[in-house]
Order: structure tokens, then sequence, then C-alpha cells
């Protein structure tokens, strides 16, 4: 599997000449390919270009084959590159990269990160380390994890993987489009849009407006899929409590919530403007839009503006923790007090797509391109601010 990334460098060595002694010469600084012994300098790092992985193991038993395209080389060239960065001390210094990989969600629990990248789901301990890769599958993104098991969507169906790795197993099969992904535990719950969204300027303004689709859940061991919430107006975000199940409908604007046993529908918020993804604490449901993020009593009740969003990510839900709601839009990683009384701050988190919070610290998936502001595709870590 070749994955677009690029080099890390290592600290700096004296040229070696021409040892044919690969591994220490890997990832070194160089001037030339006189420096790097048996190895190629590209881009001033010493490596070697690559067919698949499996020819980069001679040099470190994480190294990967990485295909990037740089601003120093001719064309694209598939190169060895560090799948495993060194651990660190948790809530300390800036950016760290825990692994170099092609991201789609990401997800955390109290010891591990977890994540999708089209072709594999992943892991790596919160504070570095070796990267596990859980199970193999077809186009797998959203995720999700529990106690037990990291579920995931591929293909349409959605799978679940046992948490220390294993076979996937279909938990349901031939689903339309799954914008969001959420277990308790016991089910897996998500919701479903077929077709693309559509945009439309209303009154100088981004409008989105969705298909109809369906509100599901599925037992966490296997079984029959049930349909909380049939016909509903574009759903896509979604979140459950011990009592109910709350999801966003873009399409028409609202936010709703069935029980969790299933029963009819109730709304707890209508007219709004693109609401997108959510999360719940004891009291409320928060949910973002492209310009502002909201919350209302979790029985629903007149909706309260608790922060402008500069072009919020619709695709990432919020996270609350400790009295503050996180957010990621156009700026970087947006927080508040979760009543809004606080200014927003901004963490750079660069081409963040994604992102989950523990303890002390931020974890979100960099899509950037390769070697560009030195900035790795991969899953990264800063103190949570």
């Amino acid at each position: 599997m070749a994955v677009a990334a690029a080099l890390t460098v290592l600290p700096s060595c004296a040229t070696q000449g021409s040892s044919g002694d690969s591994s220490s010469h890997w990832l070194k600084t160089c001037e030339t390919s006189a420096d790097c012994g048996a190895l190629e300098c590209v881009c001033g790092v010493c490596t070697k270009r690559c067919d698949d992985s499996s020819s980069c193991k001679s040099l470190s038993a994480s190294a990967l084959c990485a295909s990037s395209e740089t601003s120093c080389t001719e064309g694209r060239m598939n190169l060895c590159i560090s799948g495993s960065p060194p651990a660190f001390e948790g809530g300390l210094g800036g950016p760290r990269p825990l692994a170099y990989d092609e991201p789609q969600s990401i997800v955390v629990d109290g010891t591990s990160v977890y994540w999708t990248d089209i072709n594999n789901v992943n892991k790596v301990p919160l504070h570095g380390g070796n990267r596990t890769i859980l199970a193999s599958g077809n186009y797998l993104t959203r995720i999700a994890v529990d106690a037990v098991n990291v579920y995931a969507v591929s293909l349409g169906d959605v799978v679940r993987v046992p948490i220390d790795g294993g076979a996937l197993t279909t938990l349901a099969s031939g689903s339309n489009d799954i914008r969001s992904l959420v277990t308790d535990g016991n089910y897996v719950y998500w919701v479903e849009i077929p077709g693309p969204l559509q945009e439309f300027l209303v009154d100088g303004g981004l409008v989105l407006r969705a298909n109809n689709g369906p509100v599901m859940k599925v037992p966490v061991g296997g079984g029959t899929a049930i349909t909380l919430a049939a016909d509903q107006g574009g759903p896509f975000g979604i979140a459950v409590n011990a009592r109910n199940v709350y999801w966003t409908n873009i399409g028409d604007g609202t936010v709703m919530r069935v029980p969790l046993a299933g029963g009819a529908p109730t709304m707890v918020a209508s007219g709004q403007r693109n609401p997108a993804q959510i999360a719940l604490d004891a009291t409320s449901i928060y949910w973002t839009t492209d310009i502002a993020v909201l919350k209302a009593p979790l029985e629903g009740g007149p909706p309260v503006r608790v922060t402008s969003a500069n072009s919020a990510l619709l695709d990432v839900a919020p996270v609350i923790m400790d009295g503050t709601v996180y957010w990621l839009d156009a700026s970087g990683l947006a927080s508040t007090t979760f009543d809004g009384s606080r200014r927003p701050t901004v963490s750079l988190v660069p081409d963040a797509f994604g992102f989950a919070l523990s303890g002390a610290d931020v974890y979100w998936i960099h899509g950037g391109s390769p070697f560009r502001d030195s900035t790795i595709p991969g899953v990264y870590t800063i103190p949570r601010p």
C-alpha cells in the first residue's frame, strides 16, 4: 500500500561515505547522495525509492512506502518514510506527529487514537508509539469506538473490528451515504443521505439542501438494522445519550430526537440554516452551522447562539469538555465557554478535517500536501488549550 506522505527528518549527521548500511543513514539530513551511503538524497533527506512498503522494511519495521509529489523533485516519487513517530509525554510542547497516513476519520478512548485511512482501521497509543493496523477493508471512512470494538463505514456497510484487531464483521449492508456514525456500546447509530448535498444562494447566504433519508441503528453484536426515523429532511449529524438519539436535518433546518427504543420523532429546534454536526452535555444539545455554534435544551426550547463561527467544517462534530465547546473552522481549532461568555480562542491545527479530545490533549487528522510547510499528512496532537 502506498500512502501520500513525506519524510520525517532526524537530526543531521556527518557525511558517512559510501557505506552500505542503509538503516544508519535513513532520514538523516544530506546535501548530496554521497552523504547517504547506499541511499539517495531527496529534498535534503536520505531515503530510497520503493514499490511498496515491504521494500522499505530493511530500513525499519515501521517504514512505509509513500507516494509524494514535491516542489524539489520532478514528478511523483515513491519514497520510504517513517510510519511510527517516536513516543512523547502527553500535554507537553507543540504539535507532535503520532502517525503519517491519509486519515479519513478520527476517534479516541482513554488509551488510544483510532482512525480510518481508506484501506485500514488503525490505532496508536495516545502518547505515541507503534501504529497497529486493526483490520483492512474497502474505502473505510466514518469511525466510532466503545470498550470492545471499533466501528467504521466501508463502502456503505457498517462494520466492526475488535479493539485489539481481527477480522472485519459486517453489521449492516447496502446503506446510502452515511454522514455520521456513533455508538453507545449496545447499538451503532447512523444517518443516511442518498445523493449529494445541493447548494443554493438565499438572501446572500449559502443554504444546503439534501435528499430525505433515515436514522438507523443495529445491535453491536449483529442482527437486523432498525429504522428509528424514516424520511427525514437530510439527516446529517447524530449523537446519543442514555435516553434519546438526536440528529440534525441539514435539508429542512431542524434538530430532532427520538427515544433509543424508537417512537415518534420530536422536534428540538427548527428554522436553522445548515444545522450540521452535534454534541451533547448533561442539559443541552450543541450544533454547528457554517456561521455559528448554537445550543438548545435537550428536551427542546428556543435555540441560543453560543458564538459565531468562521466557516465551520460541517462534517466535523463539536466536542464538549470541562465547560468548553470546541469546533473546527477555517481559522483552526476554535473554543469558547459553553455559554459563550468567553471570546473564542483559536489554536493552529494545519489543514485539520477531524479532531478528538482526551484528557489534556487534542488529536487531529491533517490532510495537507507532502513537504508543504514541513507538515506531513497524518495524525497529530497538541496540548488542549
